[in-house]
């Protein structure tokens, strides 16, 4: 399991104090029987694969995405995680089906450091607009699992309302009833987390109303 996942001989060795050729006689079955201690070192390693091996880039994906959304260019992005920029806007791009465990950390790291600022890209802005990208604020789940879609989630043809009339509902009640969210939550039928996130998403939508346009020499 940890070589398949791309953890090394060497890495396996030395996290056990074991040889090399140790490990590969256990791999391959020819060591019929270990000592107590080793073989509670080996259970209690997890994988740890290798930064060359490659993953889906669905979550990838979805942060450049974000980014842009957000108002993050292609250029803030790359230099933020030291990456090409030609390989950012291919990710942007849909065009990598996968990549390697180190690109995805990195976008990770850049996702992690820009997700909660506002980019000063109008042309990013104005992409994610037009291509329906949800920013960082607006995720409604884990942006790697693939069942999630924060675009269905805020439509009304889901057969779900809207985040927009959920916040509305909310503030009438709260401003009529004066109960915490909580509560607000039960009386609506669905659970805090989502009211939390409808909340912040329409928070968002009505600061990006209200932005005053940047001078069409913003930045790209």
């Amino acid at each position: 399991m940890l070589l398949a996942a791309g953890t090394g001989w060497a890495q396996i060795a030395a996290a056990t104090g074991m040889s090399t050729s140790s490990v590969y006689t256990l791999a391959v079955g020819t060591q019929k029987r270990i000592r107590r201690a080793r073989f509670d070192q080996v259970m209690a390693l997890r994988p740890n694969p290798s930064p060359k091996t490659s993953t889906g880039s669905l979550g990838t994906v979805r942060r450049v995405r974000a980014l842009i959304a957000a108002g993050h260019s292609v250029t803030a992005i790359a230099a933020t995680a030291v990456l090409d920029i030609g390989m950012v806007s291919d990710l942007a791009a849909g065009k990598l089906g996968s990549v390697r465990h180190e690109t995805a950390a990195k976008i990770s790291g850049a996702y992690d450091r820009l997700s909660s600022t506002q980019g000063t890209s109008v042309r990013s802005i104005n992409r994610g607009r037009r291509e329906g990208w949800p920013t960082p604020i607006e995720w409604a789940g884990d942006i790697d699992d693939p069942d999630v879609d924060p675009a269905t989630w805020a439509r009304n043809d889901s057969g779900r309302r809207a985040a927009t009339e959920l916040a509305e509902d909310a503030e009438f009640i709260i401003r009529t009833t004066g109960v915490g969210l909580d509560l607000v939550a039960e009386r609506l039928g669905i659970q805090r987390n989502t009211l939390d996130k409808a909340r912040e998403r329409t928070a968002a939508r009505h600061r990006n109303a209200t932005e005053i346009m940047m001078p069409a020499g913003g930045a790209r």
